[in-house]
């Protein structure tokens, strides 16, 4: 296993943790495809480096014979000295590498899907307020965490069909009303009837508040 690609993959691991926490099926997909690419181009540099001494040997037939023969010689244990410079590059798969991170990470505590689910339902409810249903989905399929864990994390954040459609109809509201506002919510991921029902709400609120403004108006001319 290649301690030299290790360290690149524990190092790279570390930036991602910097911009946000991350669930292990996220962090697990992103390093494998990484790894795969430094591997190809670990390979295509020996390649070209193939190449140039193949190159190299062409030129040195047409020197003399005892030369082309020496230089050839030379070459050869150039290239022999060489072949481990890799580090054992090819003793382990990418997944095998990128495993070893993992196991890492959780020891050191940089990583840990019941910590992820937690920030994650977090922000979801907090910032970008979407379906019960929907947030789950993402946890589940986009990074790999159990059902329970989904449960538990969505309830602790507080997650609420009713209240998160509320705060999307009043954004979205601020320029739509009536049928283009029902289908711009309904465009998030809300059902109809939630929909509908949060945006009856809305609308009764806005009737009392215009009802309300009107009595004060009477009654401030009456005085």
């Amino acid at each position: 296993m290649s301690k030299r690609l290790l360290e690149r993959l524990w190092a790279h691991s570390q930036k991602l943790l910097m911009n946000r926490p991350r669930s292990k099926h996220e962090l697990r997909t992103k390093l494998v495809v990484l790894c795969d690419r430094w591997r190809k181009r670990a390979a295509e540099r020996k390649g070209r480096g193939r190449g140039r001494q193949m190159l190299r040997d062409l030129g040195a037939e047409e020197r003399e014979e005892r030369e082309a023969a020496e230089a050839a010689e030379a070459e050869a244990a150039a290239v022999a000295h060489g072949a481990g410079a890799d580090g054992g590059i090819e003793d382990a798969t990418s997944e095998e590498m990128v495993e070893a991170v993992i196991r890492r990470l959780e020891t050191t505590g940089f990583v840990g899907d019941e910590r992820f689910a937690m920030w994650w339902a977090d922000q979801r409810v907090t910032f970008r307020p979407r379906p019960r249903a929907q947030v789950a989905a993402e946890m589940r399929f986009s990074h790999g965490l159990g059902e329970e864990l989904i449960e538990e994390a969505l309830e602790a954040a507080g997650a609420d069909d009713e209240a998160a459609c509320r705060r999307v109809a009043d954004k979205l509201g601020r320029r739509r009303d009536g049928q283009k506002l029902l289908e711009a919510v309904m465009r998030k991921g809300f059902r109809y009837n939630v929909a509908r029902a949060v945006l009856d709400e809305r609308e009764a609120e806005a009737e009392a508040r215009a009802a309300a403004a009107a009595a004060e108006c009477e009654d401030c001319g009456r005085a």
